[in-house]
């Protein structure tokens, strides 16, 4: 309670009291007040409570009134937040997609000017070794043949880190095909592929989106769990494509995989799980310490962004 709001409930009950004194409704209730008659407060004695009431039942309303004004400030703050948070979401899917299409222009501009042109040398500079008669020439054309195959490779492994062809021409298993394959050649790791054979016909982005997230969560396998052996399956369920990511590492205590212990594994989880709320999908991670850890994705086959929250960006105030 404030102390200048009770004043004026004071001032308000004095006010009211004396302008109730100059009434002459006493004679009603003069049984009741008589013995107070001879000291001139019989007034007081009937009119002063009744006057406090009346000033508290003013102050309650008001107080009231105020409450709820508060309270409808507030919700209409929280839905506006709420609808920039999706607005932000919104946002985000769009600036991956973006990123994406980004990518996938630089790969193939690599794929067909560098990797051709790598290509085509490392041919003529096998075939003038295979046309050599000088032994030393030879064997310098040899290391040159080997440094492009390895820049080829590289180039080639960049390409596929940036956009892999495969995702967009053949398709999402294939593509994860290529990623287990390249986890395999490059870690050491044992990396095991299951799928279900079952149609999944998947927009490009919902493809795009399940290709990141795996290759999110081999980065955190990779570098965070230790494990020697990962198993990735994709299968239909329903309306849904399951997505599942399981290793036989060092595994963590479920509650901090979004906020605690590893910065950069908790937050590739987050990033995957706000990405997925925009879509209408969810997140499942199993885990404890020594136990492995067990994530799961499950993904709408017919989600899409939502692009008309783009149109206008309401910021609370």
């Amino acid at each position: 309670m404030k102390w200048n709001e009770l004043l004026y409930v004071l001032i308000f009950s004095v006010v009211v009291t004396s302008i109730t004194m100059l009434i002459d409704v006493y004679d009603h209730i003069f049984r009741f007040t008589r013995p107070f008659e001879a000291y001139q407060l019989d007034n007081i004695v009937v009119f002063l409570p009744f006057s406090l009431l009346l000033g508290m039942m003013w102050f309650s309303y008001r107080r009231g009134r105020e409450a709820k004004q508060e309270l409808t400030a507030r919700r209409k703050v929280e839905e506006k937040m709420l609808i920039y948070q999706e607005q932000l979401r919104a946002l985000v899917s769009e600036l991956l997609l973006t990123e994406e299409r980004e990518r996938r222009r630089l790969a193939t501009d690599l794929h067909d000017s560098i990797c051709q042109h790598l290509a085509v040398a490392k041919l003529k500079t096998a075939a003038l070794q295979h046309s050599s008669s000088s032994a030393s020439l030879t064997e310098e054309l040899e290391k040159i043949g080997s440094i492009l195959a390895d820049g080829l490779r590289q180039a080639r492994s960049l390409v596929f880190e940036l956009s892999p062809p495969e995702l967009h021409e053949l398709g999402l298993e294939v593509a994860l095909k290529s990623l287990v394959k390249q986890v395999k050649q490059q870690h050491g790791i044992s990396v095991e592929l299951v799928e279900d054979e079952q149609p999944k016909p998947l927009k490009e982005h919902i493809a795009v989106f399940c290709f990141r997230a795996v290759q999110e969560l081999m980065i955190n396998v990779v570098k965070h769990a230790h494990a020697r052996n990962v198993c990735v399956s994709i299968a239909r369920d329903g309306d849904h494509v399951r997505l599942t990511v399981a290793d036989d590492g060092t595994g963590f205590p479920s509650q901090t995989s979004s906020c605690g212990g590893d910065r950069a594994k908790g937050f590739g989880l987050f990033s995957i799980s706000e990405r997925l709320h925009h879509l209408g999908g969810h997140l499942k991670v199993e885990s404890e310490p020594g136990q492995g850890t067990r994530v799961i994705v499950m993904v709408p086959l017919g989600s899409s962004p939502t692009r008309s929250s783009l149109c206008k960006l309401v910021l609370p105030q």
